[in-house]
């Protein structure tokens, strides 16, 4: 990386020096060694130590500047090496993604850690970057892990098929996006009109009380809350199940935010059953090692990711569900910050409720249990009662028996609150 013959030889001069006797080698004894060397012309060396003597070495500033472009340089070098063969393989999004990293990079100010005692106010002045940066979720879980999902944290909603983990999501992300937050939604499920119009109800029903409604008033409402968020964005992205791998992630969101010049604040991503797997030494590793990586995605870009999983086989009709109904690995919740379950009996979620429940926290307690009640037509969650779950659960039962027993309406069209997933 030196541009001249002698300082390339100096450097490994130094290097081998201090490696071998862990000293440094004093100027003069320095330039006795580069003279030393074959085709090191006498007159080069003279110059250099001349150099040296009359630079201002105590200058701070200067040695900052010199470092910072030593360091640029080895970087852009080591990167064009690698990037031949992404080139050669045509992976073009990956070398402008590795562009834009270290065009941003600052290589004047490395990350040194936090000072325990000198950083007391960065601890608790809510610096960006730190856990008074959340995104809330709209739910009362919130109160107990904080208030919402923190930079570089990743949380994780379980439940069973078709229990509506993606109406959940949805109806978080319309939490983040109320609060003034960049939204970015990727589904490898559904299409993005039938998830535009989910979020449209969710919308319609929070600003207006609405269930029902015309393309018209759609249009003035969603006006009037573009105006009220102030250049905040919710973008929905799809792609084929089983076909979206992290690393395509992480390139399709730096790539998004270099062109609309956004950042996204929070990435929902729905979800893991439906991405492509990498690959482990044990099957049960490949779920664990799939969120340790998009955790990963969440340290890089300095966002929030929330992303769900199924639950394990049968538990559909478990009234609570705990960390022990994961499916596939019970390493996915190893690299979470928090995740919740999402259950109830089979009565209950007729009657339209789910408890949620925290399985793990990292920044309060766990096995925290919240009523929630989902309002089938406007496609929202809303806080609920133990005591109205119970009661309304009864009258369920009692409808089921009377089918049974005497015939009656279909169950399932009680309160027309069923979810979807």
């Amino acid at each position: 990386y030196f541009e001249t013959e002698v300082l390339k030889n100096a450097w490994r001069i130094l290097v081998k020096s201090y490696i071998n006797d862990q000293s440094k080698v004093a100027l003069d004894t320095l330039c006795v060694y580069l003279a030393q060397l074959p085709r090191m012309h006498r007159e080069q060396v003279d110059e250099f130590m001349e150099q040296v003597k009359s630079a201002d070495l105590s200058d701070y500033e200067l040695a900052v500047r010199e470092v910072k472009n030593f360091c640029k340089r080895a970087a852009y070098y080591q990167a064009l090496n690698s990037w031949v063969p992404e080139i050669n393989k045509g992976n073009y999004d990956a070398v402008v993604v590795k562009m834009m990293e270290l065009a941003a990079k600052d290589f004047e100010q490395p990350d040194m850690g936090m000072d325990y005692f000198k950083d007391v106010s960065k601890r608790y002045l809510g610096e960006k970057g730190s856990r008074h940066d959340l995104v809330p979720t709209g739910l009362p879980l919130d109160a107990h892990w904080g208030g919402g999902l923190g930079v570089k944290e990743i949380g994780l909603v379980v439940g069973p098929t078709g229990r509506g983990k993606t109406a959940m999501m949805l109806n978080m992300a319309y939490a983040a996006l109320n609060d003034k937050r960049n939204v970015l939604y990727v589904t490898c499920e559904l299409s993005e009109a039938e998830l535009s119009s989910r979020m449209d109800k969710i919308v319609m029903n929070a600003l207006r009380g609405l269930e029902m409604f015309q393309l018209g008033d759609l249009v003035q409402a969603l006006k009037a809350m573009q105006t009220e968020l102030v250049d905040k964005h919710f973008y929905i992205k799809v792609y084929p199940a089983g076909g979206l791998t992290v690393e395509e992630l992480y390139s399709f969101v730096r790539s998004l935010e270099a062109q609309r010049s956004i950042k996204f604040d929070v990435i929902f991503v729905d979800y893991l059953g439906e991405m492509k797997l990498p690959a482990a030494e044990r099957e049960d590793l490949r779920y664990k090692y799939l969120v340790t990586a998009l955790r990963g995605i969440a340290w890089r870009l300095e966002t929030r990711i929330w992303t769900a999983h199924q639950s394990t086989k049968g538990s559909h009709r478990s009234p609570v569900l705990l960390e022990d109904s994961i499916a596939d690995s019970s390493g996915i919740l190893k690299p979470v910050d928090m995740a919740f379950t999402m259950a109830a009996s089979h009565p209950e979620f007729i009657a339209g409720f789910q408890r949620l429940c925290i399985i793990k926290n990292r920044f309060g307690p766990t096995n925290v249990m919240e009523v929630m009640r989902f309002i089938g037509k406007s496609f929202r969650f809303t806080s609920g009662s133990l005591d109205e779950l119970r009661l309304e659960a009864r009258k369920v039962e009692s409808e089921m028996e009377s089918n049974i027993y005497g015939g009656g309406s279909n169950p399932s069209e009680v309160n027309g609150s069923r979810p979807k997933n």
